[in-house]
C-alpha cells in the first residue's frame, strides 16, 4: 500500500497548471494579435507557415517601411484621359502622386498616413488587406515573382485593370502605393508599365527611362526578366524605340542601365 501523498502535492500541481493555463492563454493571443497585425493571406497555409511569414513581415515592416514616390512627369492633355490634378474640397491644389514600396510599406500604417496614401494596389499575397477602413483596395494575389508563363499571363490579364485604378487614383489627386513583396520587381514593373502608357514619349521617351524614374526613388527596383520582355512588349506597342540592346540579361539580372 502507497503512503499518502502530502497535502501540498495537489495546491502544487494547481500551481502548475494554472502557470502553465495563463502561458499557453497568452502564446495563443500572442500569436492571433500577431497573425492580425502581420499574417498573410490564410488561403491555402498551414498555421507554421503563416506563423514564418508574418515574423518576417514583422520585421520588413520595421526595415523596409517607407513609402518611396516616384516623381512623375506632368501630363500632356492629348496624352491623359483626366488631369493629374483636382480640385480640393477646401479649394486648394492637390496634385495625384505615385509611391512604390515593399510589403513593409503596406504594413507600417504611421508612414502610409504621413505620407498620405489614399489608395494601395497590392500584387502579393503575403500580406493581407490590413487597413480596409482607412485606404481605397485593389489586389492581385495570383501574380508570383517566378518568371514562369503564368505569371506572365497572370500580369497581362490584369494590367489593364490595375493601370485603370493607379490612374484614377491620382486622376482625383489621390496618392496610390504600389507595391509587391520586396518592392522590386512586380511593383516597378507595374509603375513601369503606367509610365509608359500614361505619358507620351517626350516625358517618357524609353523604358530605360521610366525605370531610371523608378528607380530615383526606390533604387533596388528591378522587373525580373519575363516582366521586362512584357514592358518590352509595351514599350514597341506605344511606339517608343529603346536605346538599349533589346533589354539583353547580364549575369541572369536585368541590365543595369549605365546612363541613368
Amino acid at each position: 500500500m502507497l503512503p499518502d501523498r502530502p497535502s501540498s502535492v495537489l495546491p502544487f500541481q494547481f500551481f502548475i497548471f494554472s502557470i502553465l493555463w495563463i502561458t499557453n492563454g497568452r502564446y495563443i493571443m500572442l500569436k492571433q494579435k500577431l497573425l492580425s497585425r502581420f499574417g498573410p493571406e490564410p488561403t491555402g497555409l498551414s498555421e507554421k507557415e503563416q506563423m514564418r511569414i508574418a515574423l518576417i513581415n514583422m520585421k520588413l515592416a520595421d526595415e523596409d517601411g517607407d513609402v518611396h514616390f516616384v516623381e512623375l512627369p506632368l501630363f500632356s492633355s492629348g496624352k491623359a484621359e483626366t488631369a493629374i490634378t483636382s480640385e480640393a474640397q477646401a479649394g486648394r491644389r492637390k496634385c495625384g502622386r505615385l509611391a512604390i514600396g515593399g510589403v513593409g510599406a503596406a504594413l507600417h500604417m504611421e508612414n502610409l498616413q504621413a505620407t498620405g496614401i489614399t489608395h494601395i494596389l497590392c500584387l502579393s499575397k503575403q500580406v493581407r488587406t490590413m487597413f480596409p477602413d482607412s485606404f481605397s483596395y485593389m489586389r492581385v494575389d495570383e501574380l508570383e515573382d517566378d518568371g514562369s508563363g503564368h505569371s506572365l499571363d497572370i500580369f497581362r490579364n490584369h494590367l489593364e485593370h490595375c493601370l485603370q485604378f493607379i490612374h484614377e487614383s491620382i486622376s482625383i489627386g489621390g496618392s496610390v502605393l504600389v507595391h509587391c513583396y520586396q518592392g522590386k520587381s512586380r511593383s516597378a514593373a507595374m509603375c513601369i508599365a503606367y509610365l509608359l502608357t500614361k505619358f507620351d514619349e517626350s516625358q517618357v521617351p524609353t523604358l530605360e527611362r521610366a525605370l531610371g524614374l523608378i528607380r530615383q526613388s526606390r533604387p533596388k527596383a528591378e522587373p525580373n526578366f519575363a516582366l521586362m520582355s512584357v514592358l518590352r512588349e509595351i514599350e514597341t506597342k506605344t511606339g517608343r524605340t529603346s536605346s538599349s540592346d533589346d533589354g539583353r540579361q547580364t549575369g541572369g539580372h536585368s541590365t543595369v542601365f549605365a546612363q541613368l
